[in-house]
């Protein structure tokens, strides 16, 4: 998930639970990304790094799926996230079921039942602020107070005496396995390199995806990724 990324180490542990039982619900895919220390990989535009990068596109880090594994838990090693401009640190997740993969290792038949963000304790996040890689990144730092979609924060231990051990985290949620998201791109990659959305001009906060009216036992909600 790192590809190559400097920063420090960030092991992370996720359960995906049945809202309703608390079951861990077995084969579970979890999509999972954020940003290097200043931005995100295949967006290029104001508030992400440096606008000018356009190779950015191209870009892949850091982003992973992965499958749980036999004890119900996602396991994924990455580094610990930076910010950019009007949002707080912070880690994205999107979760799908029925999931099988091609021979390409694409993914094939899944459906998307969870979309959320995942934080961290905003003193933590200010122990790294001063560390390199950490330091490159000039763009305002938004606290978790001043974030408008923060919703609940992860747990995280540091593995040492200092920033460079690592830090391993974890956190397990409920989701309703009925809901369906469709969701819209802001970037499409291709066997070349990423194309983004015309009508994507700029990273912003903004809403959750808005939710619809269910129809049956099946819940529907849009948005854009």
């Amino acid at each position: 998930m790192t590809n190559g990324e400097p920063g420090v180490p960030l092991t992370a542990d996720i359960q995906i639970i049945i809202v309703d039982t608390c079951e861990p619900i077995p084969q579970i895919c979890l999509e999972a990304w954020h940003c290097n220390f200043d931005a995100y990989s295949g967006i290029v535009t104001n508030g992400n790094g440096d606008s000018s990068n356009k190779p950015n596109l191209k870009a892949t880090f850091p982003r992973t799926i992965s499958l749980s594994d036999d004890d119900v838990v996602i396991n994924f090693n990455a580094v610990f996230p930076g910010h950019y401009i009007g949002r707080t640190t912070r880690v994205h997740v999107l979760v799908r079921s029925g999931t099988s993969l091609n021979a390409k290792s694409t993914l094939r038949g899944s459906n998307i039942v969870h979309v959320r963000q995942v934080y961290f304790d905003r003193d933590l996040i200010l122990l790294f602020e001063p560390q390199e890689p950490y330091s490159r990144n000039t763009q305002e730092l938004t606290t978790n107070a001043d974030d408008d979609i923060l919703a609940e924060e992860a747990v995280q231990v540091l593995l040492g005496d200092n920033l460079s051990y690592g830090i391993f985290a974890w956190i397990a949620f409920g989701i309703d396995v009925t809901w369906s998201h469709d969701i819209s791109l802001t970037i499409y990659y291709t066997s070349e390199r990423g194309v983004q959305d015309e009508e994507f001009s700029s990273l912003s906060g903004g809403p959750p995806p808005n939710g619809t009216a269910p129809i049956g036992n099946t819940n529907t909600r849009t948005g854009r990724l």
